[in-house]
């Protein structure tokens, strides 16, 4: 019974945590597929799956990137590992973001500002000029 309540609890801080009560069908998300929190790939829900801490979504990736050989998109994702997709109201020099790259998101931190333009430094140490809406909101860590 306490590994049931502590898995309920779980499940249901996951729920919130990554924004899940108020995800549904249809929805465009980010997803962390290899669960390292390095690269976020575009994507939309398609139905919720799993139980208590495998609860996720079955997503359908809108760039094709991670399409498996057989041409279908991954079986379920796990809540921890989608993130709404959010394009912030303004960056600042300093600020994490993700940065859009080739289709998908990577980490990055904005180095400038200057005339509508953010400029980017990604973790790999490659560098981009970016508009706001090529930005996301970045997760907190786990």
């Amino acid at each position: 019974m306490k590994k049931l309540l502590t898995m309920t609890l779980l499940s249901a801080f996951l729920l919130v945590a990554c924004g899940g009560a108020s995800m549904k069908a249809g929805d465009g998300v980010l997803v962390d597929w290899a669960g390292d929190q390095y690269s976020w790939h575009k994507a939309a829900l398609v139905a919720e799956c799993g139980e208590a801490e495998a609860a996720g979504w079955t997503v359908d990736f809108t760039d094709d990137f991670y399409d498996n050989d057989e041409g279908e998109d991954p079986d379920c994702v796990v809540l921890a590992n989608i993130l709404k997709e959010e394009v912030p109201s303004k960056a600042a020099v300093g600020d994490e973001v993700l940065g859009e790259w080739v289709e998908s998101f990577y980490n990055a931190k904005v180095s400038a500002v200057e005339d509508g333009k953010y400029h980017v430094i990604y973790d790999d140490g490659l560098e981009d000029d970016l508009d706001l809406d090529q930005l996301r909101v970045k997760p907190v860590a786990k």
